[in-house]
């Protein structure tokens, strides 16, 4: 059985160090939490068999050779206040089809991109630097209003602005996937944690698997109460293709190894990861809930604001906020 490694990046730690994962061919996954700030040079170097990378918001350095030679390498969600890419940063990523630069990107070094012939770039219109560096390169590049979701084309590996593809058999030609699409997923997930709890009854992460399935129900009725589907569907994306389907392979394997009953020692360290990372994976669901919580008050607080703007044009709102005049 072939060694899998899931690195899940202690909370807290500020920076992943130069060299930390080097030449390591058993990494296909790493959970970085949103402590983190900087990947070092070096830092997923010929990590060949690292398939998909969320670097969170946190993170504002991605230095020299961090991911060179990442050929497998498909899918990676860029932080959206990056503000510098290292020389030969993605070098050699070939199998790498799309990244999304924010506007806060001041630097990208040489060879930064070479290399990967399949990428394409995505910016917003505004963001003159990273065309010209396309341009001079060669690179593949759209420009997007960074305001507006990309659209899709037909293909499984297109992103939107921050995001991995939504349920990407559903957007084509542009379509966007509705509530009944993104409820019947999170279900299918939801049973997938039944299925390997009835399966594996005792785990030492088995509380945060209800909590996430709990988490699941809360973003399911705050869906329904969402004026603006559309723009919560994106948000989901993330969630929706790779965490959930991530997560399910997880599962899937510590349930084959524990139905097998294996005791060799790559199965034990396997099992090992895994228990580490649950908890962290549930952090990031939490994460989830609290944006769209976050995303609804904003909408309440814009409606208070529209609301205190129409009494006082009517003279029933006096300077203090909380007096009304009838």
């Amino acid at each position: 059985m072939e060694k899998m490694e899931i690195i899940t990046i202690p909370d807290g730690q500020t920076k992943i160090e130069k060299n930390a994962f080097r030449w390591r061919k058993s990494l296909y996954s790493v959970i970085i939490p949103d402590s983190v700030t900087s990947i070092g040079k070096g830092a997923f170097y010929e990590c060949v068999n690292l398939q998909s990378v969320v670097i969170p918001d946190s993170v504002t350095h991605i230095e020299k050779n961090a991911f060179y030679g990442c050929k497998k390498l498909q899918n990676i969600t860029m932080s959206g206040n990056l503000e510098s890419i290292g020389d030969y940063a993605f070098y050699w990523c070939r199998n790498l089809k799309g990244i999304i630069l924010p506007d806060s990107v001041t630097s990208i070094g040489n060879y930064a991109f070479s290399w990967c012939g399949k990428l394409t770039v995505y910016c917003s219109a505004s963001q003159q630097l990273v065309e010209a560096y396309c341009k001079i390169n060669k690179i593949k590049m759209q420009p997007v209003d960074s305001m507006q979701p990309i659209q899709p084309v037909r293909t499984e590996t297109i992103l939107t602005p921050k995001e991995e593809p939504i349920l990407t058999e559903k957007l084509i030609d542009g379509g966007i996937v509705d509530l009944p699409d993104i409820e019947k997923k999170i279900n299918a997930f939801t049973n997938e944690i039944d299925l390997f709890e009835n399966s594996v009854p005792e785990t030492v992460f088995s509380t945060e698997l209800a909590e996430i399935k709990v988490i699941l129900l809360k973003i399911i009725v705050l869906l329904k109460e969402e004026k603006d589907i559309e723009n919560s569907s994106r948000q989901l994306g993330q969630f929706l293709n790779y965490y959930l389907p991530t997560v399910k392979k997880i599962l899937d394997t510590y349930r084959q190894i524990e139905n097998q009953a294996l005791t060799v020692e790559s199965a034990v360290e396997t099992k090992q990861r895994i228990s580490e990372s649950i908890p962290f994976i549930k952090k990031a669901f939490e994460k989830e809930l609290d944006n769209m919580y976050q995303h609804k008050m904003l909408d309440i607080t814009t409606d208070i604001d529209v609301l205190e703007s129409m009494l006082a044009q009517d003279g029933l709102l006096d300077k203090n906020p909380l007096k009304i005049n009838f």
